[in-house]
């Protein structure tokens, strides 16, 4: 009898989490975008770090992790969908997308940020969007202002 630690030899523990139903799921066609209830519930900020909560069509969490090396990550309901580029001359590659999952289909969705230095965190993010589905669920730093028809920052 095995010792009750050891893991079977075709076990990788190490493996990415293998969700293959969920990857084979359609994509939402672009003419049904309109009709869905996308909210956003709740966001919480620290640094390069953005927590946001959905509600509505997608009830799911979304973690962008700009401190992470090589690059930065999103996780989906605690699953990485996406990474930015390892080779970019920046802290955070300016446009990351991915799909997220809903109710048997995906939708595009995509996150559009640029780091820069803050007195409070040293590191933070002067601009941040949230992109599902071609609507604009979040908007923080200099894209909130382009959003409302304000002045833009420098760049």
């Amino acid at each position: 009898m095995a010792p009750p630690n050891v893991l079977a030899p075709d076990i990788n523990p190490y493996a990415a989490p293998q969700d293959q139903a969920r990857r084979e799921w359609p994509l939402l066609p672009e003419s049904q975008w309109g009709s869905l209830d996308l909210r956003l519930a709740n966001v919480t900020r620290r640094g390069l770090v953005r927590i946001l909560r959905l509600a509505g069509a997608l009830d799911s969490e979304i973690l962008y992790d700009g401190f992470t090396p090589p690059s930065e990550r999103i996780l989906v309901n605690g699953v990485v969908r996406a990474r930015g580029p390892i080779w970019y001359p920046a802290l955070v590659a300016p446009t990351v997308e991915f799909t997220i999952e809903a109710d048997g289909y995906r939708l595009p969705a995509r996150i559009d940020a640029k780091a820069g230095f803050s007195p409070w965190t040293l590191l933070g993010l002067a601009r941040f969007r949230l992109t599902i589905a071609g609507r604009v669920l979040y908007s923080e730093g200099w894209f909130a202002d382009e959003l409302s028809g304000a002045a833009n920052g420098p760049r």
